[in-house]
């Protein structure tokens, strides 16, 4: 079986452009179609996998945590009893091509005695996050995560495992992220303990994974939950975007959440703490920023036992907002696809961003989901939920954004005597300059140092809510924190001057959110 679908310009760097996953199926993100074939691959299984291909796309290995084959689907040497329950992400070795790290988790036996002793030992921790529930216990090591390295210049070119069953941590939730470092070389593991509000990120670099994270505590706080002989480790989502600039974090546990979070992407920090209040009724079930790290796409279903009545909705926040909101989502239905005998939601298990720029993901019925144009508004998103899938393949596509070539916005051309804007969005009435927007000012720095007898003006624009006096002061702020910066990188301060303006000059009309988002801007001027 092979179904072709028109899709859009691939990126050139090709190593996510084969999906392998459950079932025996895989995609093929080719140069102008995507192919989905059910033969060739050695997983027969649902489970989570993991695929790569080398930079010209040509597949190198797929793995489903038990074992590894090669392009050839011969199991790669020592690729037996790799030991992980499900593929979480594969990573090149930065610096050291052919070298490929293979991070998975596998649940540990659950012992109800065990973990009531943690509960008791932990109660007064858990406590400060939560209200206790008695009857509920709580594993603090309910999955370990470790990972495996696979050498593909071995044994001719079909790869060795040459390690694995590698300790990363024994108490984290079973979903990771992997973002790219600032430095366009290195890589981030971001996960999130099982109990607490702490994020741990280990850096990847050409020494290998490090056996030191950097620690975040930030957050709700999650409480693991054991209840019925089942534990809901799985349940939580967590996703970057392209650029690693943003982390989105979903918990679809008992106490549903879903948090947002901005990432320094140099230190390993999470920073700017966001909660998106999710609608009476509504279950998110997965969500993923856009290729363009603007937006951030959350699929919905209703929480109805009817679930040939059940509705699948998507929400958007624009993070190009200075102001995203995060309290009043707005719902769009986009589609209801459920066969006649159908159990179970249409909701989508897993969105992944694909080398196309459109979002993938499977149903639960069965089919395959394509958002066409995830860069695009709410009311213009195109979804489409009518590409079937092998019967009863209930698939989980491999986490593969880090692989993604980000191709960032080119900065606007730097002319003396034009006035040119940058995109620097700064939190609610706050002066302070983020240090991700840091790298995007840089060109104006080189051409300041390049040009010593230029002179720049940093003007600060609000739109027209709230008393002008403080649009005005704040907005001088703002433009102030600009010059700071420029006189940090030697710029002299003789050069610079930084004026507020408040609301006295819109570029566009005040009357609706697009025209006000508009006017809240940092306009540059260099004579």
């Amino acid at each position: 079986l092979a179904c072709l679908l028109v899709v859009g310009k691939v990126y050139a760097q090709k190593e996510a452009n084969i999906w392998y996953f459950g079932n025996a199926m895989s995609l093929h993100f080719l140069q102008d179609t995507t192919e989905i074939k059910t033969e060739g691959n050695a997983i027969q299984m649902e489970t989570a996998c993991g695929s790569i291909c080398d930079k010209n796309g040509n597949l190198l290995f797929y793995t489903d945590g038990i074992t590894a084959w090669n392009s050839k689907h011969q199991k790669i040497k020592n690729a037996d009893s790799l030991d992980q329950s499900a593929t979480l992400a594969i990573v090149p070795k930065p610096q050291e091509e052919g070298v490929y790290y293979v991070i998975g988790g596998r649940v540990l036996s659950r012992n109800t005695s065990r973990m009531r002793d943690s509960v008791n030992k932990n109660l007064q921790e858990i406590e400060q996050i939560y209200d206790y529930i008695p009857d509920r216990t709580i594993d603090p090591k309910n999955a370990i995560l470790h990972y495996a390295v696979i050498d593909m210049r071995k044994n001719k070119g079909l790869g060795e495992v040459i390690q694995k069953k590698i300790s990363v941590l024994d108490s984290c939730l079973m979903d990771i992220c992997v973002l790219k470092h600032q430095n366009n070389k290195d890589y981030w593991l971001l996960v999130h303990t099982t109990h607490g509000k702490k994020f741990l990120a280990y850096k990847i670099d050409q020494k290998g994974i490090s056996q030191t994270p950097v620690e975040t505590s930030i957050g709700l706080g999650f409480r693991h939950e054991f209840k019925g002989g089942r534990g809901f480790f799985s349940n939580n989502l967590l996703v970057s975007s392209l650029d690693g600039r943003k982390v989105a974090f979903l918990n679809q546990d008992f106490i549903p959440s879903l948090q947002v979070f901005d990432f320094d992407n140099n230190t390993g920090k999470l920073y700017n703490h966001r909660q998106v209040t999710i609608p009476n009724k509504t279950r998110f079930s997965c969500v993923q920023f856009s290729p363009d790290n603007k937006k951030l796409l959350i699929f919905t279903s209703e929480a109805t036992s009817d679930y040939k009545n059940s509705k699948v909705g998507i929400c958007q926040i624009d993070f190009s907002s200075a102001l995203p909101e995060f309290k009043n989502l707005r719902i769009r239905i986009v589609g209801l696809a459920i066969p006649q005998n159908a159990n179970y939601y249409n909701n989508p298990y897993k969105m992944q961003l694909a080398p196309n720029g459109k979002i993938y993901g499977t149903s639960h019925v069965f089919n395959l989901i394509v958002v066409h144009n995830p860069n695009a508004k709410l009311e213009d998103l195109k979804v489409q939920f009518d590409y079937p899938l092998k019967k009863n393949s209930l698939t989980i596509f491999p986490q593969c954004t880090h692989l993604l070539p980000y191709v960032p916005d080119l900065p606007t051309q730097i002319e003396t005597g034009k006035p040119f804007t940058r995109e620097i969005l700064f939190e609610t009435n706050k002066a302070i300059l983020k240090p991700e927007y840091e790298k995007d000012l840089q060109d104006i720095v080189d051409f300041l140092l390049k040009n010593p007898k230029t002179t720049i003006e940093i003007s600060g624009h609000t739109d027209n809510e709230g008393e002008e006096s403080k649009n005005k002061n704040l907005s001088e702020s703002r433009a102030q924190a600009l010059a700071n910066f420029l006189i940090t990188k030697q710029v002299g301060k003789e050069r610079i001057k930084a004026v507020g303006y408040g609301s006295s000059k819109p570029i566009a009309e005040n009357t609706s959110p697009e025209g006000k988002a508009k006017n809240r801007r940092i306009e540059f001027l260099i004579q």
